[in-house]
């Protein structure tokens, strides 16, 4: 989902009365956030685009998926793949998560 579509769903889900106005307001205040936001590291984990990244639940890992069909796990801090396997797709993957246990 985009930012602004993440923020419609929570300014409604919060009962606020939508409008466009709030909205402008929530996503400009998002931006100046990540403006702040520094690189941190750059891993070399995939062949391909990656299409998205998430935490483990723990938070000290990644879960990644890419245009090379691979589902890869790793260690954010150091880089240290713990789990790289062919995800079976046959075209690109677009969200891998953990599931809660």
């Amino acid at each position: 989902r985009s930012s602004a579509t993440n923020n419609a769903t929570v300014l409604a889900n919060n009962g606020a009365p939508f409008s466009p106005l709030r909205l402008t307001r929530t996503v400009r205040a998002a931006g100046a956030f990540a403006r702040r936001l520094e690189l941190e590291a750059v891993h070399d984990w995939h062949d391909g685009c990656v299409n998205t990244i998430s935490f483990t639940e723990g938070g000290d890992q990644l879960i990644s998926g890419s245009d090379d069909e691979k589902i890869v796990i790793g260690r954010w801090e150091t880089g240290e793949v713990t789990l790289q396997y062919e995800s079976g797709h046959t075209n690109n993957v677009f969200q891998a998560k953990t599931m809660p246990h």
